[in-house]
């Protein structure tokens, strides 16, 4: 019912019929400027009683502690929260976190609060949840014509987002999905690159043109592949837009369309089935790249026509 709320019971987590709760935490943070203006004025006393006239990196080190652990247990603690929504008689537990750090903080904390763990939704998750020991099978994949498939990783959501530009720039960019009928889907910027190996493993494009841009050319052609985007998915009227971390399966400033309700619980019912949408289709769109991923043909041409793209792109002007 509010941040504090700690009285777990049905008739209280439920709204409409809908499940909600946060997770709520506590923490005393020092200001920027006030450890600053602390540190320096301390940093100030020690320049005057030094005979050499001046403070080491280690003494400021010490200096910052010091500050540190005098101050903080003046201030006031600062709170924040994860919400949480789960819709009753599906698996599926909705939650604002999309970090790996607060994803590990919410697991935790919900297995010791409901005796059980939820299993985040990361690429290998998914992959074995719908295709249970597909990605056991997988060995690594390039889609540069001049990087060999040994020189890359096993990496399958950014094999995934890589594929999904790839069929969206050079399709129709339309896919007829179960469940969700004809979604339209558009990936832009900011783009991040990623491949391990030698020289800068990430590229971070923005503004302007990332996915026409010559840095985006150059990313594909060192072998990397797509590891975050601006994915936008249309059916009909409806707009879901978000940055898809696709490492962690993470919609960073999710956009829903417009809910139909005006009072508030709801406008939260509605958020949640749409939120529930883009799941449906997220996951749709998986499954077709894992159809591909499974089938050794069908998989090699999709690895050729994705060279031929990366190729085709080195010679736009």
């Amino acid at each position: 019912r509010h941040l504090l709320d700690r009285d777990l019971r049905e008739e209280t987590v439920r709204v409409g019929a809908l499940w909600r709760f946060t997770l709520a935490t506590a923490q005393r943070k020092i200001p920027a400027a006030l450890l600053r203006a602390h540190v320096q004025r301390e940093i100030q006393v020690h320049l005057a009683a030094s005979p050499h006239g001046r403070v080491s990196r280690s003494q400021r080190q010490e200096i910052r502690q010091m500050v540190t652990e005098r101050l903080l247990p003046t201030m006031p603690y600062q709170l924040s929260g994860i919400d949480l929504v789960h819709i009753p008689e599906t698996p599926w537990l909705f939650s604002t976190a999309t970090s790996a750090a607060q994803n590990d903080v919410l697991v935790a904390q919900w297995s010791a609060t409901f005796g059980v763990a939820p299993d985040p939704m990361i690429p290998e998750s998914l992959a074995a949840l719908r295709r249970p020991g597909i990605s056991a099978s997988w060995r690594p994949v390039s889609f540069a014509p001049e990087v060999a498939d040994d020189a890359c990783e096993v990496q399958p959501g950014h094999e995934f987002l890589t594929w999904l530009w790839h069929a969206a720039e050079t399709g129709p960019g339309v896919f007829d999905l179960p469940g969700v009928g004809e979604i339209g889907v558009l990936v832009e910027g900011p783009l991040t690159f990623a491949r391990e190996g030698s020289g800068a493993h990430e590229t971070v494009l923005r503004r302007g043109e990332p996915t026409q841009s010559l840095e985006a050319k150059a990313a594909l052609l060192a072998g990397k592949k797509l590891k975050s985007a601006r994915l936008t998915f249309a059916r009909g009227d409806e707009q879901w837009a978000a940055q898809f971390n696709a490492a962690e399966f993470t919609a960073g400033a999710l956009r829903l369309p417009n809910p139909e309700s005006s009072d508030p619980v709801g406008r939260l019912e509605d958020r949640a089935t749409l939120l529930d949408t883009w799941r449906e289709i997220l996951t749709a769109l998986v499954d077709r790249f894992l159809d591909l991923r499974d089938s050794a043909s069908d998989w090699s041409a999709t690895r050729r026509a994705m060279q031929d793209w990366v190729r085709s792109r080195s010679e736009r002007k």
